[in-house]
C-alpha cells in the first residue's frame, strides 16, 4: 500500500471531526482514482478515494510530492457525500508555505 493512501488513511480514521459527520469506525472503499508518478527520490501523486461510517460516506482527496525520498502533502481533504461538509486534514506541519 502506497504510503500516501496510509497518511490519508490514517488520517481521515483519527479525525473525531470525520467521525461526528458520517460515524465510526471509518473505512475506505475498494477504489482509488488519481494518479502517481515517481522517478527515484522524485514524484508526485493526486489520488481520491472513498471512505464511509456508520452514519454516510465521503470522499478523501490527497495531492502531494516526494522530495528527496520523502513526501510531503499540500492537500489532505475530506468531502461529505450527503452534505456540503469538508473538513481539512493536513497537519499544520505539512501546510505549504
Amino acid at each position: 500500500m502506497p504510503i500516501k493512501y496510509k497518511t490519508g488513511l490514517q488520517s481521515v480514521q483519527n479525525s473525531n471531526e470525520v467521525k461526528d459527520i458520517i460515524g465510526a469506525p471509518v473505512e475506505a472503499g475498494l477504489l482509488l482514482f488519481g494518479s502517481v508518478d515517481i522517478s527515484g527520490d522524485s514524484g508526485h501523486a493526486h489520488l481520491s478515494f472513498p471512505v464511509s461510517g456508520s452514519d454516510g460516506s465521503g470522499q478523501l482527496h490527497i495531492i502531494g510530492k516526494k522530495i528527496a525520498g520523502t513526501w510531503e502533502y499540500s492537500t489532505i481533504t475530506f468531502h461529505s457525500d450527503t452534505n456540503e461538509q469538508s473538513v481539512d486534514l493536513l497537519p499544520p506541519s505539512d501546510a505549504p508555505e
